[in-house]
């Protein structure tokens, strides 16, 4: 009989949970507006659906309960908000007075379970429908979506003959049509904050030198000099794949979507990628980013590119409830820091795997390596011996511990060097950072986070294009002018802050 009873009720038009609708199609347009309409509605209506679907579900089971429909819907929409809103609200209580704890989201998800279950009990024993409440649910969420529907439509009006290309990705390099018998393997092994022997001497008082005799022994050219063009990770990706300064116009305050417009997003489908696609050659990415279809095996911190994942950022999907009790009273500091560093071991590991395998591969198809290693960026994990601590330090303002982790790093990609050399002598290997150290005291020379490590090994072929202050925008346009023809003017050196790109230091060979 119950069952009946919640059927007829949800086929009805005066008992159809409309909120239940309502509430999810609010939470993705409005992530399709923060993120400027680059979410396919593809990826948006697979989710609407099976958000649905399951609010849906949940509300049969509860309203069976209550037997009060709109006490049901409200109930469903209050306990579901902890998933959609995880990582909000763990914010949202991490700077709360007293309610630090709920920062974790172990804590959080139970304490809105304990809420929950009070909100059900109460309802149960009331003698109404809690009418009132579900009408202001159902009313402010009619007005939520309506006021987003309206901002998409202006924004895509605004937009309308506007693609993701043409405003937020570097305008395509006037490549020359080219198939090239010889297309040498190429790897491309960047190390996450290591900066440059010119830095390395003048800010910390450490030598490099062996480190770069060992390099032009194996046939590398080193940059003393160089710098990276941004100093945040993914944006600094962006514009070295994409060759080319990302427009200025177009990135706002939000460092969120920094990372996600400027930075994710442009590394998708990049140029670089582009070109050695239709060479025919075959990506191997072992970095902490999945690009296109080429999805790495390595952990990441960041959310990824894909629009399934920046869907589902916010979400509780994106993070994991701790496996054993003594977890619980970790803060949620020291919980990211323990999972980075087992990513950190990890990914060593599957790099190692990984870049063995291509190396023992004998197709014909040339390839392109991408391999992106956390290290020698904190947290510090390791001396300089390559021993590891058993606090790992945590602190990025750590001198000391950066150069030992930098010393140690630079053994084991000397190592890797050698190994792709012994291997595949013909390939191209380039050894870069992605920005250098970024703590510095106030006063320090601005420029001195930019300074990267920069060196590359063009088996007979010119270097001198690869000046000594070269960045790293201007890496793969030296590449493509020696080995597939291309004429690629280079461009000049510019340093960014991150804030809005607004500060920009110019440095011109």
């Amino acid at each position: 009989m119950s069952v009946k009873y919640t059927i007829r009720n949800l086929v009805s038009l005066k008992y159809f949970p409309f909120a239940l609708l309502l509430f999810p199609a609010f939470y993705l347009l409005n992530l399709q507006n923060q993120f400027s309409g680059i979410l396919s509605l593809t990826s948006l209506g697979l989710h609407y659906l099976v958000w649905t679907a399951a609010l849906l579900g949940v509300y049969g089971l509860v309203n069976r309960w209550l037997k009060k429909p709109k006490a049901a819907i409200v109930a469903v929409i209050f306990g579901t908000l902890v998933y959609f809103y995880a990582f909000p609200l763990a914010v949202l209580f991490r700077n709360t007075k007293y309610l630090q704890l709920l920062n974790s989201f172990t804590w959080l998800v139970l304490a809105w379970l304990i809420l929950t279950s009070l909100l059900l009990l109460a309802m149960k024993k009331s003698k109404t429908d809690w009418q009132k409440a579900w009408f202001w649910l159902q009313t402010t969420c009619l007005l939520l979506l309506a006021y987003e529907a309206f901002l998409m439509v202006s924004q895509h009006y605004k937009k309308r003959n506007e693609n993701f290309d043409a405003v937020y990705r570097p305008s395509k390099p006037a490549f020359k049509p080219v198939l090239r018998e010889d297309k040498p393997n190429i790897y491309f092994l960047l190390y996450d904050g290591f900066t440059s022997s010119s830095v390395l001497s003048s800010q910390f008082g450490y030598s490099l030198k062996w480190l770069e005799d060992s390099l032009q022994q194996q046939g590398f050219q080193v940059s003393q000099h160089s710098n990276s063009n941004y100093l945040l990770s993914p944006v600094s990706l962006a514009a070295t794949f994409n060759m080319g300064y990302l427009p200025m116009y177009k990135t706002g305050n939000n460092l969120e979507k920094l990372i996600l417009l400027n930075g994710l997003k442009n590394l998708n489908n990049n140029h670089l990628f582009r070109f050695l696609h239709q060479q025919q050659y075959r990506i191997v990415n072992l970095s902490i980013f999945s690009i296109d279809s080429s999805k790495t095996p390595l952990s990441s911190s960041y959310p990824g590119s894909s629009d399934a994942d920046l869907i589902q950022m916010k979400t509780l999907s994106n993070t994991k409830l701790p496996g054993s009790l003594k977890q619980l009273f970790r803060t949620q500091k020291e919980k990211f820091f323990d999972k980075k560093i087992f990513n950190i071991l990890e990914n060593l590991q599957t790099t190692e795997s990984g870049l063995q395998e291509v190396l023992d591969d004998k197709k014909q198809k040339p390839y392109f390596v991408y391999i992106h290693e956390i290290i020698p960026h904190h947290p510090y994990v390791f001396d300089r011996s390559g021993k590891q601590y058993k606090i790992a330090i945590t602190n990025p303002a750590n001198p000391d511990a950066y150069v030992q982790q930098l010393e140690y790093t630079s053994k084991l990609l000397l190592k890797r060097v050698q190994l792709i050399r012994q291997k595949d002598p013909s390939a191209v290997v380039i050894v870069q950072g992605d920005h250098g150290y970024r703590h510095f005291p106030a006063g320090t020379d601005e420029s001195a986070p930019f300074g990267i490590l920069n060196a590359v090994c063009f088996p007979g072929r010119n270097t001198k294009p690869f000046y000594d202050s070269v960045s790293s925008v201007n890496t793969f346009r030296i590449l493509l002018n020696e080995y597939f023809g291309q004429q690629l003017p280079m461009l000049k050196d510019s340093l960014f802050e991150l804030k809005q790109f607004q500060h920009q230091l110019q440095l011109s060979h």
